[in-house]
């Protein structure tokens, strides 16, 4: 492990005090040199925090000016003046004991608000008093009933601003009444003009409110008379000539409104009230509405199920679906296939029904075809012996040569370029740039100036959300106009899921899984695997495959699998774990400790095999031999591969 240590000359001091007050000095960096330790020990305690220095001097205030004058017109804004030096901070006194709390007194009436004067100079600063003990707070009165609203008088003309008189002492709150009832609302009077702003008087008890007076009757709407008899439709008269367009007329009285009408039917949500449109005719059922279509539709559904359960047989029943149905024929079509090997008619699974049947035709009749299975490494010796010695004219026997298919086909290879991102569910902070890989988290921020401090400034470093970082690696200081930070660390691991299946159909064998990745320091990665469209997930353990809970990054890192584990993978073992599924898919865990480590994907590659054949076996795969006497038959095979001895 090793760690960049950040070794700086320095030739100035720089405070930082943070956002609760701690202040440290920094100094400030020249130039910078970087050194790589190696082997560093663990982490000291932190060391306690340093005194803060003493605040300077406070200036002496300024002479203060005669009475204000009259208010004169607003003169051109003058030069902002020097800042003073910031005063001394008074010691804070020791906090009393908090008494009992007492009852609470009564409130007291509050008194009239006196006539503001004129506002003073401002004094200097005093020292800061020790906190007093908090007194006992008086009960609450009672709320008083507000008094009826009188009569809105005549607005005055506004008269000019007098001198703002001084503050009056805030009298004692009075007791609070109940609400009383709200008056009757006066008449506005007319607006006058506003007057000379008078002193504010006592607020009156509000007044209880008044009831609501009752909503009158509506009026019964009267018959519609009735409608005249329409008269002869006279000649069409020549057309005149357009007069001038009059003046609009003044707009009538708004008739009263009628009564609101009866509120109409709802519409109907029936399945047998809504009709479906049925462009193609694919339906037959008459009338088309939602209730029949269903009914329909579920009818064909069930005699196609119907008719196949038929066909298959027990234990086959109409009541499983399409796939299960579909289970029940594949699972026949491997125990047909199974049983015209057995007669001496090589079937495999994948074969169609119509080639199953065909070979029925093949199974030879009277005596019994005995046969022998050979997976064999050449040179090999196979003895055959009978029950009983037989004659060269009563034997009939052949040599079978299963022939691969392709070897070694390339079924999926994924490079990870950014295009290939398209086919995963990309892990947080994950790219695709022809590695996959997570990306490292940096923070940017500048320092806060909060003012002069003697003869320099007092910067408050930026506010870091650590809780975003997996690790914090390094911390760079920058000095500028304004000073900066930058800190580099790493992110959380994570896992990237392919969204879709490797197709498996119709391939023999998976012959090999190849990874490649790349991993230093304290990085990770690790490889999982699925073979039903990631309902569950797998990895192997170094003697079976085990099952990963892919919501659990924990449960990945610990039992995936590492890139030797993978390509040590063999053609046993991964045609176990795939137990004839046509599918495969996988998942790509990463994680970094450190901005040094390395830990990426840079390819995957799947090779497999296609199905083979079975033929007579080439003459120049073996010789065969029958003993003196007839009681053996010995066949002497030259070349690797599957065989089947097949005799009578």
């Amino acid at each position: 492990m090793s760690d960049t240590i950040v070794v700086q000359v320095i030739t100035n001091t720089i405070t930082i005090e943070d956002q609760v007050g701690n202040v440290l000095e920094v100094l400030q960096p020249v130039e910078t040199e970087t050194i790589t330790v190696t082997d560093v020990g663990p982490q000291g305690a932190p060391g306690t925090a340093g005194a803060p220095g003493a605040k300077g001097d406070k200036g002496d205030p300024g002479d203060p000016g005669g009475p204000p004058g009259p208010k004169g017109d607003k003169g051109d804004t003058g030069s902002q003046g020097d800042k003073g030096d910031t005063g001394l901070q008074g010691i804070q006194g020791v906090k009393g004991d908090t008494g009992a709390k007492g009852d609470t007194g009564s409130q007291g009436i509050k008194g009239d608000t006196g006539l503001q004067g004129i506002q003073g100079v401002k004094g200097d600063t005093g020292t800061k008093g020790d906190t007093g003990d908090t007194g006992l707070q008086g009960i609450q009165g009672v709320k008083g009933d507000t008094g009826s609203q009188g009569i809105q008088g005549v607005k005055g003309d506004t008269g000019e601003q007098g001198i703002q008189g001084i503050q009056g002492i805030k009298g004692d709150t009075g007791t609070k009444g109940d609400t009383g009832n709200t008056g009757a609302q006066g008449i506005q009077g007319v607006k006058g003009d506003t007057g000379l702003q008078g002193i504010k008087g006592d607020t009156g008890d509000k007044g209880d409110k008044g009831d609501t007076g009752l909503q009158g009757i509506q009026g019964i709407k009267g018959d519609t008379g009735t409608q005249g008899i329409q008269g002869v439709k006279g000649d069409t008269g020549s057309q005149g000539i357009q007069g001038i367009q009059g003046n609009q007329g003044i707009q009538g009285i708004q008739g009263i409104q009628g009564p609101k009408g009866d509120k109409g039917d709802n519409g109907s949500d029936s399945t047998t009230d809504i009709l479906v449109i049925d462009t193609a005719s694919h339906f037959t059922s008459s009338p088309k509405n939602v209730e029949n279509v269903l009914a329909e539709l579920f009818t064909n559904a069930n005699n196609g199920k119907t008719g196949i359960a038929d066909v298959i047989g027990l234990p086959s029943v109409a009541t499983e679906t399409f796939t299960q149905l579909a289970n029940d024929i594949q699972a026949n079509k491997t125990l047909l296939a199974s049983e015209l090997t057995t007669k001496g008619v090589p079937t495999v699974y994948n074969e169609t029904l119509a080639v199953m049947v065909t070979n029925v035709n093949l199974i030879s009749g009277g005596s019994t075809v005995n046969q022998i299975s050979l997976n064999i490494t050449a040179p090999h010796e196979e003895i055959v012996t009978f029950s009983a010695p037989i004659l060269p004219e009563n034997l009939c026997a052949s040599l079978i040569y299963f022939s691969l298919g392709a070897q070694n086909v390339d079924q999926y290879i994924c490079n990870f370029n950014s295009i290939d991102s398209t086919n995963f569910t990309v892990g947080s902070n994950v790219i695709f740039d022809g590695l996959m890989h997570i990306i490292l988290r940096t923070f940017t921020g500048n320092c806060t100036d909060s003012g002069a401090v003697g003869s320099g400034e007092l910067w408050l470093s930026p506010i870091l959300d650590n809780t975003v970082f997996n690790t914090i690696d390094t911390l760079l200081y920058i000095n500028g106009t304004v000073p900066t930070f930058k800190i580099d660390g790493t992110n959380f691991p994570s896992v990237t899921i392919q969204n879709n299946d490797v197709d498996l159909t119709g391939i023999f064998q998976i012959m090999s899984l190849t990874l490649t990745s790349n991993i230093s320091g304290t990085g990770d990665i690790k490889l999982i695997l699925s073979f039903d469209s990631g309902v569950t997930w797998v990895a192997f353990n170094g003697s079976t495959f085990i099952t990963v809970n892919i919501s659990d990054l924990a449960d990945i890192k610990s039992k995936g699998m590492t890139k030797a584990v993978v390509n040590a993978l063999t053609l046993s073992q991964l045609e176990t774990a795939r137990s004839a599924s046509n599918k495969i898919r996988f998942a790509y865990y990463l994680e970094m400790q450190n901005i040094n480590d390395v830990a990426n994907f840079d390819k995957i590659e799947l090779k497999i095999s296609m199905p083979g054949f079975y033929e007579i076996a080439p003459t120049g795969n073996y010789t065969v031999s029958l003993a003196p006497g007839g009681a053996t038959l010995t066949y002497e095979i030259s070349v690797t591969g599957i065989y089947l001895i097949n005799y009578i």
